[in-house]
């Protein structure tokens, strides 16, 4: 960092524009509630967060794995989110505030770096307003990127002022206290995500520029330095792929080969750089191709070493573009698809941290033009950038009010996307929309027919509707892919007791049971089965097994009370039938 004294005013006016910017982007979100990607595994679906922060929530987040992942933090800071506002808007409203803290600390320490107040602030309000930066702001599941990213930028800004005070030599206290600093938010950042596990690698990009210190410092000296923050992140690389081969999230090479890799991982390069520069028809996921062409893998690799080539020509003169697409480089690596993780291809927030670097690259090219009015030029340009940024991402927010809207977009400009399709199904499904749910099931299903997961649900709504016979064909094939999912058989057997075929009903239902002896469902609908194959007492069981986990059932008490009737016992019968009325007076009892 400069050892120069910043004038104040620019820097407050800066953060007050970049503030007001991102709420005209993000005010909207108050409103905004969950989506069916992820959000469920991370808030409802999780007792932990549901019940707000205490010290039992804080020891199941450093002790468990969840959601393919070890983020300790994360999980703590939805914990508050749910004591403090108790509602999902206001998780919406954190993700606002953590995102707009690490946009005016970036500012902060590019100027305290460089010197260079208007560039710096310009990379500042790019990397605030930016479109791709929608996906990790306005998408609850993505807390982890804007709680990392925030805890990651101080640690970043303590490396910079030991790298200061090891120039000017002051006490070793002093040095101590800036490197424990800087250890101490690296670890931080590391237990909400490990986003930041390529920083000892950056650490040294930014010794070269802008600290300046391969001039007075050997290169052991500086890697030796750094082994706290190799050790740290070692220790975040085991965890995250420890988690997420335990999670399943990690594809194997056999499904998708080291050919496809080698393809889609340069070309996804190029990808992403042109969407920083042309930020339009952004979607919530970009489906897998089946087969890349390789021809655009070469095309990947000759835009990167062309880009490389130049930048490493031109470090002297244009630092900030080498350093710049290092950063691009090493921080997008372990994202673009090496270790393939699900089914994107690419997403839109993987380029959160690594956008930094290229705007910083595009901001210090323009440090290289000459003239006045090229360089007024160049200022109002980038003052129309960031109006334009600005516009496209309170568009692009706006999508991710609901699953519908997020995947109805998705649908609309990306091309073949049968995940986009399952989950738009899903999303209308939870609307109570069935028929363009079904619709949304089939096209998928078109382009992925044996996905276990969309023909389990296609086959759900059919049967919910009435349409057992329908429902038969996709529930088989869910069965066929799904066969370890309790689920699945006991779809196959409600579809199979509508259809008046007991005893292959049972054959199902068992199953289910066999593989999850606490679902309700199955409980429920073995005892229809047994209740109408005239196994009364089989069937009273499992009736009452259901009763037991959820006494607030209405029509369990009725099945109760319809089989004691059965088996002779009036005054039973009599007593369920009059809990049933209690719990829904609306219909009579028995």
């Amino acid at each position: 960092m400069r050892e120069r004294r910043v004038p104040l005013l620019p820097q407050i006016g800066a953060s007050v524009a970049i503030l007001l910017a991102l709420a005209w982007v993000y005010s909207q979100v108050r409103t905004f509630g969950l989506v069916n990607l992820d959000d469920s595994a991370y808030v409802t679906d999780n007792p932990a967060v549901r019940a707000g922060l205490s010290w039992d929530g804080v020891l199941w987040a450093f002790t468990h794995l969840h959601a393919a992942y070890y983020i300790p933090l994360t999980w703590i800071s939805l914990m508050f989110d749910v004591s403090f506002y108790g509602n999902v808007g206001g998780m919406h409203v954190s993700n606002v505030v953590l995102h707009a803290f690490s946009s005016i600390t970036l500012g902060c320490l590019l100027v305290a770096a460089t010197g260079d107040t208007w560039r710096s602030w310009w990379v500042a309000a790019i990397f605030a307003v930016h479109p791709c930066q929608v996906e990790s702001v306005a998408w609850i599941t993505e807390r982890k990127d804007v709680l990392s990213t925030a805890l990651a930028l101080p640690a970043l800004g303590a490396y910079g002022l030991y790298a200061v005070s090891i120039r000017r030599q002051p006490s070793a206290g002093r040095r101590v206290l800036w490197m424990g600093a800087a250890l101490l938010f690296y670890a931080l950042s590391l237990l909400a995500k490990p986003l930041w596990v390529p920083m000892p690698l950056m650490l040294l990009v930014l010794d070269q520029w802008p600290l300046q210190r391969f001039a007075s410092m050997r290169w052991f000296d500086l890697l030796v330095e750094k082994s706290g923050f190799v050790a740290l992140a070692l220790l975040g690389a085991a965890s995250t792929i420890s988690a997420q081969s335990t999670g399943g999230a990690i594809a194997p090479l056999a499904d998708w080969p080291l050919w496809f890799r080698l393809i889609s991982v340069p070309w996804s390069f190029a990808v992403y750089l042109a969407t920083l520069f042309w930020p339009i028809h952004l979607a919530a996921f970009y489906p897998l191709p089946d087969a890349p062409s390789p021809w655009l893998g070469l095309i990947g690799v000759l835009v990167i070493l062309a880009i490389s080539l130049s930048t490493f020509v031109a470090r002297h003169h244009w630092p900030e573009g080498w350093v710049g697409w290092l950063w691009f480089v090493v921080l997008l690596l372990p994202v673009s698809g090496i270790a393939q993780a699900g089914d994107q291809v690419r997403a839109d927030r993987f380029t959160y941290v690594p956008m930094i670097g290229v705007a910083v690259a595009a901001a210090g090219a323009t440090r290289l033009l000459s003239g006045q009015i090229l360089q007024r030029g160049c200022a109002v340009l980038g003052v129309l950038l960031i109006a334009a940024a600005t516009g496209l991402a309170t568009s692009q927010a706006a999508y991710w009010r609901n699953g519908t809207s997020l995947f109805e977009h998705a649908v609309a400009v990306t091309r073949d996307n049968w995940k986009a399709e399952f989950l738009l199904g899903d999303a209308y499904r939870e609307a109570g929309r069935a028929p363009q749910a079904e619709a949304a099931y089939v096209r998928g299903l078109a382009l992925r027919p044996r996905d276990g997961i969309a023909n389990l649900n296609l086959g759900n709504l059919r049967l919910t509707s009435g349409r057992s016979a329908e429902a038969m064909a996709p529930l088989l094939l869910a069965l066929e892919a799904l066969p370890q999912i309790a689920d699945t058989h006991n779809s196959v057997g409600g579809a199979l007791v509508e259809q008046r075929r007991y005893a292959e009903a049972i054959v199902e239902l068992e199953r289910a049971l066999r593989i999850d002896p606490q679902l309700i469902n199955a409980q429920f609908n073995l005892g229809d089965a047994l209740f109408a194959a005239g196994r009364f007492d089989e069937a009273l069981v499992y009736f009452r097994r259901a009763l037991q986990q959820r006494p607030d059932i209405a029509e369990l008490h009725r099945r109760v009370a319809a089989t004691l009737e059965r088996l002779g016992h009036t005054a039973e019968a009599h007593a369920e039938y009059q809990q049933a009325e209690r719990l829904d007076p609306a219909k009579a009892g028995g």
